[in-house]
């Protein structure tokens, strides 16, 4: 379970970073060659099946170029006791002589399954921020913050980036389940040793109370981010 949390969570940061700036730039630059540009790619991306996009990245970075490696958490040269199941807080406390070559190698062994889960949640959170930005320039009193001689960055700040954020928080709710669901199937492609591997280890073996048990860590998760964010939105 901390390995698909711990993957689930560097995908999300990921896209929050990516997705979210550049659905702002879009929107402010909305009918423009850059929001065409954009929102292009953004149809592009959300159009590739997670599993082919995954054994693409790996097919090209990984072994055409030889960049990252192709599976795994952590070379089997670090010896790192298991501590939390985090692996970067337990090399950051463990008393490896190695340490910080085996933290650097953790990283390099994230970033291809972070990029694969990461890939499709940006492109969702670019076009629905876009969208959330357009409507709100479209507004009034947007127009009568305007003829009163606000400067603009005063305006995108009290006004545009917190009502667009508004239509933006209930989206991640409901991109919960599908961005878990990406990470599951990244995890047995790329041999990431989370839940998602678990599970089709026990299918496989038609260990059925595992499959139970498993399903309904996932649900519970799930359901417990996705109550998390909407009474998030709710203080906003």
């Amino acid at each position: 379970l901390p390995a698909t949390i711990g993957l689930t969570d560097y995908a999300t940061i990921v896209a929050l970073l990516l997705g979210i700036p550049l659905g702002f730039w879009c929107g402010l630059k909305h009918h423009r060659k850059t929001d065409y540009a954009f929102m292009s790619i953004s149809m592009l991306m959300s159009s590739f099946p997670i599993f082919w996009l995954s054994l693409l990245l790996i097919l090209v970075v990984s072994l055409q170029l030889g960049w990252l490696p192709m599976s795994g958490r952590l070379s089997l040269l670090y010896d790192i006791p298991h501590y939390s199941g985090f692996i970067l807080l337990d090399i950051y406390v463990s008393d490896h002589p190695y340490r910080q070559e085996a933290f650097m190698d953790a990283l390099r062994h994230m970033i291809l399954p972070t990029l694969s889960v990461a890939f499709l949640a940006t492109a969702v959170l670019l076009r629905t921020t876009r969208r959330a930005v357009v409507d709100v320039l479209e507004q009034d009193y947007i127009a009568a913050a305007q003829t009163r001689g606000i400067p603009f960055w005063k305006i995108f700040l009290r006004h545009i980036m917190r009502n667009a954020l508004l239509a933006v928080l209930p989206l991640l709710a409901v991109q919960v389940s599908t961005l878990v669901t990406n990470v599951m199937i990244v995890e047995t492609i790329t041999e990431w040793p989370g839940i998602g591997d678990w599970l089709i280890q026990a299918i496989y073996e038609r260990d059925y109370s595992a499959i139970r048990i498993g399903m309904l860590v996932v649900s519970t998760v799930v359901v417990f981010v996705t109550l998390l964010i909407e009474c998030l939105s709710k203080l906003f």
